[in-house]
């Protein structure tokens, strides 16, 4: 039976989101379709009521589970029901909030970007910074430009996201896929909770720390402040430069911290075999076949 993919769709794009489609269009192939009958919950904070009732409909027969997050402890779908199957999930807080059983908790699947396209740049001094997704990356910029570090849009293709990532010796990550694909790719990283917190309230510690928890690390943000999207008139334009000049020194000064997080990678190549057991297992039990990575050796 066909897959039908629930994701997030950002109006520009989100790297994170964007991930879902591109990992499961190459591990499932043609057994992805739109208006297929098994909704796969894949990347992304996704699992909640609220999306559950939009995309279920009569002709869903089953809902398969395969890395997603919760956004809040109480927020989840009653997933007991025989219509669903978990096959894992982001992180131990995912598992809990959904009375699941601790194995459960595996990773997000974004960690295994590498596996299937691995970088080919080679690691040099720029320091980068991954904002979040609503914003304002022309601020951000500003502040790269003081301090001669680079910014990489969460709004770029996978690909392209991929090959500037691996350009930077180390990140800060307003975008929490940003320090999902560092980590994947050796890249240390830091979170910054600024605009981010501010848009997701009780939602981005938790999801962060979901996200960590799989990988035996810690959430140890860096607490910025959001910086001005719009600014208009020159009082406007004054407070954007103070805001910026201090956001600039203050992440600065952060930075010579070395408080940068990098898991351990004993502990990353088994969340990465386990995920890739766990796809193939999905696709056999729900379709019959492995997943095309598998069929296809695209498992290094």
């Amino acid at each position: 039976m066909p897959f039908r993919l629930v994701s997030f769709k950002a109006p520009n794009r989100n790297v994170g989101d964007d991930f879902s489609e591109w990992l499961f269009s190459r591990a499932l192939g043609d057994r992805l379709q739109h208006d297929g009958n098994i909704l796969l919950f894949g990347v992304g904070s996704i699992l909640s009521q609220d999306i559950f009732s939009q995309v279920h409909d009569a002709s869903i027969t089953g809902c398969a589970v395969f890395g997603s997050g919760a956004r809040r402890p109480y927020s989840l779908p009653n997933m007991n029901s025989s219509e669903w199957k978990v096959y894992c999930v982001r992180g131990h807080l995912t598992a809990y909030a959904a009375g699941l059983a601790t194995d459960a908790a595996v990773a997000d699947p974004a960690i295994l970007a590498p596996r299937l396209h691995p970088a080919t740049a080679i690691q040099s001094d720029p320091v980068g910074i991954v904002p979040y997704f609503t914003a304002s990356e022309a601020a951000w910029q500003k502040v790269a430009n003081k301090l001669g570090w680079r910014v990489i849009s969460p709004k770029l293709p996978v690909e392209r996201f991929i090959a500037e990532l691996t350009l930077c010796s180390r990140v800060w990550c307003e975008s929490m896929h940003g320090a999902i694909f560092a980590d994947a790719y050796g890249i240390p990283w830091r979170p910054i909770s600024a605009t981010s917190l501010s848009n997701e309230g009780r939602t981005h510690a938790f999801k962060w720390t979901d996200f960590c928890s799989a990988l035996g690390v810690s959430f140890d943000p860096w607490k910025g402040l959001p910086l001005p999207d719009q600014v208009q008139g020159t009082k406007g334009r004054f407070k954007e430069r103070v805001k910026i000049e201090i956001v600039a020194h203050l992440i600065s000064k952060a930075d010579q911290d070395d408080r940068h997080t990098l898991s351990d990678r004993r502990v990353l190549l088994q969340r990465q075999e386990e995920l890739l057991a766990r796809l193939d297992k999905m696709c056999l039990e729900l379709t019959g076949k492995p997943s095309e990575l598998a069929l296809s050796g695209n498992t290094p």
